[in-house]
């Protein structure tokens, strides 16, 4: 485990714990049968590069969606994925604006706002199937908790070393899904990963 997070924070540039750690629990969380090895195996190696570097929109958001589900329960949730993971990420003396009245502010504010944009309420979580079609009207949600994608130039640079054909997939542009196709497409997925062990 410690090798796959020191090779993609030597060379994809992540450096967030939370999400090193979080895309070592995807790699593993689709083993089924194989012991308790916390080891990342060839496969699950390949597999997980293949979609941090060349992953379509709804691979991406799905695998944003298992790092991001701290707890494991399918759901994100307000009060605790959103504010765990925001959670320390502002520098309260220059983002707040009264830091010696309200040094919270600036915390408290981000996760109004992106409550406000995914619909996870306190008592609502939001489901891998709400949180693809939130992703796909404000692709920007996809790394707007944790900062888990290498850059453009770390991963050209990565891909250079093994293909002539570099693909820099955007997220800026996600395909537009309707909800019957949204489903379908999570369902199929998940089927997918339950039979083969991939993600």
């Amino acid at each position: 485990m410690l090798e796959f997070k020191t090779f993609l924070y030597a060379n994809l540039g992540l450096t967030h714990t939370v999400a090193l750690d979080g895309l070592c629990r995807a790699a593993l969380l689709k083993r089924k049968g194989k012991g308790k090895k916390i080891d990342v195996q060839p496969h699950e190696f390949a597999r997980m590069l293949s979609v941090l570097l060349r992953g379509n929109f709804l691979e991406r958001a799905m695998l944003a969606f298992t790092i991001m589900d701290i707890d494991g329960d399918d759901y994100l949730r307000a009060n605790v994925e959103f504010a765990v993971l925001l959670q320390n990420s502002f520098d309260y003396r220059i983002a707040a604006s009264n830091y010696d009245v309200d040094p919270n502010e600036p915390y408290r504010d981000a996760i109004q706002y992106l409550v406000k944009k995914t619909g996870a309420l306190i008592d609502q979580a939001l489901s891998v199937t709400a949180f693809i079609e939130v992703c796909s009207k404000e692709p920007w949600l996809v790394e707007a908790l944790l900062p888990w994608l290498p850059c453009d130039l770390d991963n050209s640079a990565f891909q250079c070393l093994f293909s002539r054909n570099v693909q820099l997939p955007s997220l800026e542009v996600p395909p537009r899904f309707s909800k019957i196709d949204l489903r379908k497409m999570v369902f199929r997925s998940r089927l997918r990963k339950l039979t083969s062990g991939y993600f």
